[in-house]
C-alpha cells in the first residue's frame, strides 16, 4: 500500500513537471517576474517532498525499535494522504492557473519577438531543473526500494510476533493443566495416606474380628438349632394371625362404616341439640312477652285470698289452669294431685295421659307430669303429701326440695330435706315415673304400676319399701308451693 501510495507522488510529480516543460516556453516567455513566480512555485511544490523523503530516510535509518516504525510509518502515511489531497487541491488550482496563463497567452503572442531571448534562458535553466528532477527520482527509486524492504520487514515481523503470542497462549494453558493437575496429584497423595491409615486399622480389626469369629461360629450353630424350632413354631403362628388379620379386615370395614355413622348421627344429634336449644330459649323469650302481657301470676301464692280455679303462666310452657288451696297451717299451695284411687276416677292411665293430665278439678285428677316439670326446674318448690288409709288413719310427709326432671329422663324425681319416717314411705330418689305401659321400676319380675293399679315413682313392689301402698290408700292429695 505504501508502495503504491509513493509510485502515484512521483507519477503526480511527473505529469506536474511534464505539464510544466510543455508550457514552459511560453511561461518563461513572460518577463522576468513571471520566471520568478515559475521557480517560486516549482520550488515550492518539490522542497516539501525533498523535505519528507529525507525525513523519512533519516527516520528509517534512526529507528531504534521496530514498533517504533511501524507506528511512525503509520502516521507518516496519514499525512502523505494528506499531502497527496493537498496536492491534488494544488493540481486543481494548477489546472486553473494554466487555464489563466493560456488567455493571457493569447494577449502576449504579441509580443513573442520581445521575449525570445528570455524563452532561451528559460529553457536552459528548464534543461538544469530537468537533469535534478532525474536525480530525485534515481534517490525516490532508492528510497521507495528501501522502505519497501523495510516494509517487508515488518511484515514479516508481525507474523512472527503473532505466531509467538499464539505460542505464548497456548503455553500458558499448558501451564494451567500442569497445575491443575499438580493439585489432583496431591489430592490423591493425601487420600492415599488416609486410606494406608485406614486399611492398617482394618487389618487390626479384621485381626481381633477373626478371633471373634471363631466363637461366633459355635454360638451360630447353636442359635441356629434353635431357629430352625423357632420357625417351625413360626410357621404355624403366621398361619393363625393370617387367619385372625382375615377376620379383623372383614370386621374392620364394618366398624368403620358403623363409625362414620355414629359420627354423623352425633353431629345431627348435636346440630339438632342446638336448634332446640336456640328455639327453646326463643320460645321462654316469647313466652315472658306473653306473660307480661296476660299479667298472669306463675304460681298459687297470688290467690291466698281467693283459693279455687285458676290459670297461671308457666315461663317457657304457657298458661294452664291449676286448683289453689290453702291448708290448715299455710295458704298458696298447688294441687298436683287429689282423689280416691280406686273410685271414681281410674288413675291406672297410660304414659301420654300422665304426661299431659286427666280427670276434673272439681274432683279427683293428675295435674300432668309435663307440667310439674315445668313448674319445678325453673324455680325450687316445697312438696306436701297426705294419704288418707281405708281404716280410717293417715300418712303426711314433706320434702323442702322437690322436681322432676324431663319426659327423656323419664321425669326422675330430684328429692332433698325430707321429714318422712320409716313407716311413710312415698319416695325413692332418683327413681323414673312408671306406668302399667313403661315400666322404668327396679323390679325385674313385675311392673308395679300394673301391680298397685297407678302409675308411680315406684323402685321395687315390695310392701317393705312402699308401705303405704300396701296399706289400701283411699284418698291422696299432693300439694307444691314454690319456696
Amino acid at each position: 500500500m505504501k508502495r503504491i501510495i509513493i509510485n502515484l507522488i512521483v507519477i503526480l510529480l511527473a505529469q506536474h513537471f511534464s505539464a510544466a516543460a510543455a508550457f514552459g516556453d511560453e511561461t518563461c516567455a513572460l518577463n522576468r517576474e513571471m520566471e520568478q513566480q515559475c521557480r517560486s512555485y516549482t520550488y515550492s511544490v518539490i522542497k516539501p517532498m525533498l523535505d519528507y523523503l529525507r525525513q523519512v530516510s533519516e527516520d528509517l535509518m534512526k529507528s531504534e525499535s521496530k514498533d517504533r516504525i511501524i507506528k511512525d510509518l503509520r502516521e507518516q502515511l496519514v499525512q502523505q494522504e494528506n499531502n497527496i489531497e493537498l496536492i491534488k487541491e494544488s493540481q486543481e488550482n494548477n489546472v486553473k492557473l494554466i487555464k489563466e496563463l493560456r488567455s493571457q497567452i493569447d494577449l502576449q503572442n504579441r509580443i513573442d519577438g520581445l521575449l525570445t531571448e528570455s524563452n532561451n534562458k528559460c529553457k536552459d535553466e528548464l534543461a538544469s531543473q530537468t537533469k535534478k528532477l532525474a536525480r530525485f527520482e534515481v534517490e525516490l527509486n532508492q528510497l521507495n526500494s528501501s522502505h519497501m524492504a523495510k516494509s517487508i520487514e515488518i511484515a514479516n515481523l508481525n507474523t512472527s510476533n503473532k505466531y509467538l503470542e499464539l505460542q505464548l497462549k497456548y503455553q500458558k494453558n499448558d501451564i494451567q493443566v500442569i497445575k491443575s493437575n499438580l493439585n489432583l496429584c496431591e489430592n490423591k497423595v493425601e487420600k492415599l495416606s488416609k486410606l494406608e491409615l485406614q486399611i492398617k486399622v482394618q487389618r487390626d480389626r479384621l485381626i481381633v474380628e477373626s478371633n471373634h469369629f471363631e466363637v461366633c461360629k459355635k454360638d451360630l450353630a447353636d442359635k441356629s438349632n434353635k431357629i430352625n424350632i423357632c420357625e417351625v413354631q413360626l410357621r404355624k403362628v403366621n398361619s393363625s394371625l393370617i387367619e385372625k388379620d382375615e377376620f379383623i379386615s372383614r370386621n374392620s370395614e364394618k366398624i368403620l362404616g358403623l363409625t362414620i355413622k355414629v359420627e354423623s348421627n352425633e353431629v345431627a344429634l348435636k346440630e339438632c341439640q342446638s336448634e332446640l336449644l336456640i328455639k327453646e330459649r326463643d320460645n321462654q323469650l316469647c313466652q315472658a312477652e306473653v306473660h307480661k302481657l296476660n299479667n298472669l301470676p306463675s304460681d298459687c301464692l297470688a290467690f291466698t285470698e281467693n283459693p279455687g280455679i285458676h290459670k297461671i303462666n308457666v315461663l317457657g310452657f304457657g298458661s294452664f289452669d291449676v286448683l289453689c288451696r290453702n291448708d290448715q297451717v299455710d295458704s298458696g299451695w298447688l294441687v298436683i294431685q287429689q282423689g280416691v284411687i280406686h273410685e271414681k276416677e281410674s288413675f291406672n292411665r297410660d304414659w301420654a295421659a300422665y304426661r299431659e293430665g286427666f280427670g276434673s278439678m272439681q274432683g279427683d285428677f293428675f295435674l300432668g307430669l309435663e307440667k310439674i316439670h315445668q313448674l319445678t326446674k325453673l324455680r325450687r318448690h316445697e312438696l306436701y303429701i297426705r294419704s288418707t288409709l281405708v281404716s280410717g288413719g293417715g300418712r303426711g310427709a314433706s320434702y323442702l326440695d322437690f322436681k322432676i326432671s324431663d319426659e327423656d329422663n323419664g321425669y326422675a324425681l330430684k328429692l332433698k330435706d325430707s321429714t318422712i319416717n320409716h313407716l311413710q314411705l312415698y319416695f325413692t330418689d332418683g327413681m323414673k315415673f312408671t306406668t302399667h305401659d313403661r315400666d322404668n321400676d327396679n323390679n325385674g319380675r313385675v311392673n308395679c304400676a300394673v301391680h298397685f293399679g297407678f302409675g308411680w315413682w315406684y323402685n321395687n313392689c315390695d310392701c317393705a319399701e312402699n308401705y303405704v301402698f300396701c296399706s289400701s290408700i283411699k284418698e291422696m292429695i299432693m300439694l307444691i308451693r314454690p319456696i
